[in-house]
């Protein structure tokens, strides 16, 4: 199923998660692995700054965060953290339908957790929204 996601610069994009086979991310047209993507929002909420996501065709997504204007650049899209956040939050829990039998894959949960310990880290707000997204999963998983 698709998810919308809001974009500040191109309106509304086709995003979601795929198949709890499969394991993978969309972004529009860019398809990226779930376990890097799980990685890639714990980097970020670590404090780390990566310089993209790579997606499955091995191209990198380049990726920068203006604090000031709390928008970050996923590849040619400008994304609200909010509206980041909310899409994390939906990857994390598998979409709409979950994780099904199998139960949460152990990367989703190592990096769960370390969007949990990222407060002691960095305390910006892109941070911040992370860990509160992440957090209402807790009780929901």
């Amino acid at each position: 199923m698709t998810y919308r996601l809001e974009t500040e610069n191109k309106g509304d994009i086709p995003a979601g998660y795929f198949s709890t086979q499969v394991h993978e991310v969309r972004l529009d047209n860019s398809f990226i692995s779930t376990s890097e993507f799980c990685e890639f929002t714990a980097d970020i909420a670590s404090g780390k700054k990566p310089e993209g996501v790579v997606n499955t065709l091995g191209k990198l997504i380049e990726f920068n965060y203006d604090s000031n204007k709390q928008i970050l650049n996923l590849g040619p899209y400008e994304i609200d953290i909010d509206n980041f956040g909310d899409f994390v939050r939906y990857v994390f829990k598998g979409g709409i339908l979950g994780w099904g039998k199998e139960g949460i894959p152990i990367f989703v949960k190592d990096n769960m957790q370390r969007i949990m310990e990222s407060s002691e880290l960095d305390d910006s707000k892109l941070s911040k929204v992370l860990r509160d997204r992440i957090s209402s999963l807790e009780d929901a998983l």
